[in-house]
């Protein structure tokens, strides 16, 4: 069944960077069995708490880099990096994160190798990316961390691998929960892409995790929705097909990503740059694209409120579809540390209710709703680039609370996911290589 399971997931876009490409026969591993219960369920606990104070302290990091980077204030509210006014000088901000991160990584080498630890350079670095306008999701970082309170665990409570694979996968849907209100799609991706054994050792630290990150979310920021959209009617049987269209193309469309972003690391990997200094190399290319178009910088939240609620311009989105993907390819190839769910969120969104608009051309008579076509984009490209068929469809429900969605999401998701299973022919690791 393992072996059966697995196969269905193959292929996929890696939930956080960098991480390691394997053959499918290299693919082994071991078990979640010899765990210790009541340990796990305590440290689990522990894990999630660490994992959404530690997000919600990246979010502040993040936005006060932003802040003073793009827009020259100091202030922790959310900025928007297409609203400064620094004209060429945008080019150097992406630049002088990277050379940042990469003196702290240097640094942190330099330390390790006499004897101290740094355990949360790596997801600092990732925060200073992304503040710096790197176009790359949080999450990663989140990911990051989570592993690193799990080894920690190691020498302070002689957790056993299976256990601490628990707690990181507990840590994970804890960040995933407080950062997007969404427990149940954090526990399903955590089921989905880092457990193979079912069982209620391993799936109760989860199901806690989700409850502590969500209760995190609504303490913090409240019981509305992540994402606003307005009110939709119930889908007629032709609008279904027309959204069942829109999910299929969104799921070449992922496929199309996901060999992209090889072909691009391929391309990095034969230069003759340093594997350390690569990011920084792609920090250029993106401060570059940036100048053009600053609208693409930074995780951008805001693009996907836009496209929930219509409010968008056919430049904005080839923004966020065309040149959003191209910096964030670029980031991804160059080994840059993050995230890909909240990218590839916007990028399906834009192209999906870019799709959709063409459908409507096409077919006038069919009542598509623009507001769900660019909530399904968003669904269908993480279920046919992250290979994430339940847990799409249940992130796209709980971050916006709409429930007459529902049927279009199911129907939209799994068509990307049968397109992307059908032409994907390789399988990446979805771990981060900590």
């Amino acid at each position: 069944m393992k072996s059966t399971y697995q196969s269905f997931n193959r292929g996929a876009i890696p939930v956080s960077y960098p991480v390691n490409t394997i053959s499918e026969d290299e693919y082994t591993d071991p078990p979640v069995e010899h765990l210790n219960t009541s340990r796990v369920l305590c440290l689990s606990l522990l894990a999630a708490a660490n994992a959404a104070v530690l997000a919600q302290c990246l979010l502040l990091l993040i936005n006060g880099l932003m802040n003073v980077s793009f827009l020259g204030r100091f202030s922790l509210e959310e900025a928007d990096p297409a609203d400064t006014g620094l004209g060429i000088f945008v080019i150097g901000i992406p630049v002088l994160g990277a050379l940042l991160a990469i003196l702290l990584i240097r640094y942190c080498i330099r330390a390790l190798q006499r004897g101290k630890q740094c355990h949360l350079v790596g997801p600092l670095c990732t925060g200073i990316y992304i503040g710096t306008g790197i176009p790359l999701g949080i999450e990663g970082a989140v990911i990051a961390s989570s592993y690193v309170f799990s080894n920690f665990t190691k020498n302070k409570w002689r957790t056993t691998y299976p256990e601490r694979r628990v707690l990181a996968a507990a840590g994970i849907v804890s960040g995933i929960a407080y950062l997007f209100g969404s427990p149940i799609a954090a526990v399903a991706l955590a089921l989905e892409l880092l457990l193979v054994e079912f069982t209620l050792g391993s799936i109760l630290p989860l199901i806690l995790a989700g409850a502590v990150g969500a209760s995190f979310h609504f303490l913090y920021r409240g019981l509305e929705p992540v994402f606003a959209i307005p009110e939709i009617p119930v889908a007629s049987v032709p609008a279904l097909l027309g959204y069942v269209a829109t999910g299929g193309i969104v799921g070449v469309v992922s496929v199309l990503v996901t060999r992209t972003v090889s072909g691009i690391s391929w391309v990095f990997g034969k230069l003759p740059v340093p594997q350390l200094w690569r990011p920084l190399v792609g920090a250029v290319i993106i401060g570059v694209m940036g100048y053009f178009a600053p609208d693409m910088l930074g995780m951008g939240y805001g693009h996907i409120s836009d496209l929930l609620m219509g409010k968008v311009t056919l430049q904005l989105l080839f923004i966020v579809g065309i040149i959003k993907f191209i910096a964030w390819a670029v980031a991804l190839g160059s080994g840059t540390p993050g995230g890909t769910v909240l990218p590839l969120m916007i990028m399906g969104g834009a192209f999906g209710l870019f799709i959709t608009l063409l459908l409507q051309y096409i077919m006038p008579a069919v009542p598509l709703n623009f507001s769900v076509a660019a909530l399904i984009g968003m669904a269908a490209m993480l279920a046919g680039g992250l290979r994430i068929l339940p847990t799409a469809i249940f992130f796209a429900i709980e971050t916006t609370h709409e429930r007459h969605a529902i049927l279009p999401l199911i129907c939209a998701c799994t068509a990307a996911y049968l397109v992307s299973f059908l032409l994907s022919k390789k399988r990446i690791n979805r771990e981060v290589a900590i």
